[in-house]
Parts: C-alpha cells; structure tokens; sequence
C-alpha cells in the first residue's frame, strides 16, 4: 500500500484532489490571518462547543428511517430532510436557537 501511495499512477490519480486541499488550506490560512488568530480561535471553540452538545443532544433523538434492528420507521414519524439525510434536523434548530447561532431561516 505505501508504494503504491507513493507511486506515480497514485500521484496522476489524485493530483487534481491535491491541488484542491492545498488551495482550500492556503485559503483557510489566508480567511484567518484577515479575521485574525484570536477571533478564529474563539469562533473554532464555540463550533466544536456546539457540535459536542448537539451531538449528545440529537443523535438520541432522531428519528433514522430505521430502528437499531433494522426495522423501518413510517416515513411520516422520521424527521429527516430527504431519505436518510438530514436526520434530527428540528433538534438541530433547537440546539442553534438554544445556542444562539440560529439566524431564524429555516431550509
């Protein structure tokens, strides 16, 4: 496997996704050197504060398409944006308003 990470045919492969990564991390680096170090650090903790708490706020209560044993939920009793994706977003709502990251436009 390290060889052939390491390869030439792996480097034409992923040479586009490359150049994408460091474009988007000079960019990054560009965003907070503007906003300044201090400013970012404090935005980056409030995001990771509010991921921990709506995680343990809202895996529990999602409403997935099916239960742990497989079973289907009716599609009318899941909350989730379109087939299985964007479950427990009403709890995510509430977490942001809770949080007060919510700006009050709704998808």
């Amino acid at each position: 496997m390290k060889a052939f990470f390491q390869s030439a045919e792996w480097q034409n492969l992923t040479a586009f996704d490359t150049l994408l990564h460091q474009a988007a991390n000079r960019s990054l680096g560009m965003t907070i050197e503007q906003l300044g170090k201090s400013r970012f650090d404090h935005a980056l903790k409030r995001f990771r504060h509010a991921m921990a708490y709506a995680e343990t706020e809202c895996l529990k209560n999602a409403t997935f398409p099916c239960i742990s044993t497989g079973v289907k939920n009716p599609p009318k009793k899941r909350d989730c944006l379109w087939a299985d994706s964007g479950c427990g977003t009403p709890c995510l709502y509430r977490v942001a308003e809770e949080l007060d990251l919510y700006d009050g436009e709704k998808i």
